[in-house]
């Protein structure tokens, strides 16, 4: 795995309606294009409430890369104003 600085928007939405894994789940979308589904190490990437205050901002983060678009979040949000 690859550790990354991202820039972008974060989003917390549902995916996944109607199956097992449905829930909300907290999402970069970064100044360069790409889309990242975040998450914490040893967390589950769905309902995890560590992400809500961040809903709407534009944040920086550090974190490590995996190939299934997922980032493993290795830092504190920094919200840019």
């Amino acid at each position: 795995m690859a550790t990354i600085e991202c820039t972008g928007t974060l989003q917390i939405r549902t995916s996944n309606e109607g199956s097992k894994s449905e829930g909300r789940y907290a999402i970069l979308l970064t100044d360069e294009g790409s889309e990242y589904t975040l998450y914490r190490a040893g967390s589950m990437p769905m309902d995890d409430p560590y992400f809500d205050p961040y809903d709407g901002a534009k944040v920086t983060l550090t974190g490590e890369e995996e190939a299934n678009s997922y980032l493993r979040v290795t830092s504190e949000p920094i919200i840019n104003r």
